[in-house]
């Protein structure tokens, strides 16, 4: 459990001082209404609204939220908003609590309200970020049969907390069969490197479920190497993956693996502009969360991956975050 007793008591009154960069008192639920409807069963009580993030499109209109858990406190009743954010909850008119719960953001919990026979309460839920992500180890291969010189700049979402070599506005690299050298040192490399922290980091959930897969301690080996296979890693650049992640990853029973690639590489980690542009670029970022079973509440898709063929010059980017157990949530 990870409240504490002043969190939760701002909380109840429906407010909480918020950590953004405006540092301005916000609600962050709102009961809209609370109304009888005779089509509510007996000894029941309708909850239902919808869960809106902090993000705004480019007209003001805040961004829904799916994914995010709304339940009981003790679980037994639960639900999932979906790609609009809307999410609906039949409760015991006897219940007391029901909270927000979505990895990246705070937990918002409603204490003792007064649920009612034969009510619809419509309630909102703004959450916030939460969490300080890791971004780990992302590392940049390059490849070239012909010797060139190449520019690599990017720019990650979050705020960089390491590179090696020492990024300053771009990598100036030759590049050649063997390997990477610095341009002006001359001193060679297996890769470029670079971490980051970010508090704006979740999985990417579709309309009918998320694409990712559920994986046991004993798979988590064969998946990884089948995964990065069919993405098209090479073999030294399996290793590099498996040989940091794995260890990191079977510490666990359960962990629900997804891959981001293409697009979503560019929204969710970073953009990245070469020079030369390459002839073939392959960018794979894992997100992966410990879970308490091999149960989840969202339907999980086989994730499929595009087959990726090296050609001329040749880029390769993988790194990965894990984000906080769903055994946090109480």
């Amino acid at each position: 459990m990870k409240f504490v007793f002043l969190f939760l008591a701002i909380c109840s009154a429906g407010f909480l001082f918020a950590g953004d960069r405006k540092s301005i008192l916000r609600q962050n639920y709102q009961v809209v209404s609370d109304e009888y409807n005779s089509e509510v069963p007996t000894g029941k009580c309708l909850v239902k609204g919808q869960v809106l993030g902090p993000n705004y499109t480019a007209d003001g209109k805040q961004i829904p939220l799916s994914g995010a858990t709304i339940s009981t406190l003790d679980r037994k009743k639960t639900c999932v908003a979906d790609n609009q954010g809307n999410y609906k909850l039949l409760l015991d008119a006897t219940d007391t609590t029901v909270y927000m719960f979505m990895a990246g953001y705070e937990e918002i919990v409603i204490w003792n309200y007064n649920f009612q026979s034969k009510h619809v309460v419509t309630i909102n839920f703004y959450p916030y970020f939460d969490q300080i992500y890791e971004v780990d180890k992302p590392v940049i291969y390059l490849y070239s049969e012909k010797e060139l010189n190449a520019e690599v700049k990017f720019a990650c979402k979050g705020a960089l907390t390491f590179t090696y070599p020492v990024y300053n506005e771009s990598w100036k690299v030759q590049v050649n069969s063997i390997g990477i050298k610095d341009a002006e040192t001359g001193k060679a490399y297996p890769y470029l490197f670079w971490e980051a922290e970010t508090n704006e980091l979740d999985f990417n959930y579709e309309e009918d479920g998320i694409s990712a897969a559920i994986i046991k301690t004993d798979s988590v080996i064969s998946y990884l190497e089948n995964s990065l296979a069919a993405m098209g890693l090479n073999a030294t650049e399996q290793t590099d993956f498996i040989t940091f992640w794995a260890p990191r990853m079977i510490l666990h029973e359960f962990v629900l693996v997804q891959f981001l690639t293409g697009s979503l590489y560019d929204e969710k980690i970073s953009t990245m502009q070469i020079t030369p542009k390459p002839d073939a670029l392959l960018r794979v970022f894992m997100l992966w969360q410990p879970l308490p079973s091999s149960s989840n509440p969202i339907k999980v898709i086989p994730q499929k991956f595009e087959k990726f063929d090296r050609n001329g010059f040749t880029v390769v980017e993988w790194g990965g975050t894990k984000l906080p157990s769903v055994e946090l949530i109480p």
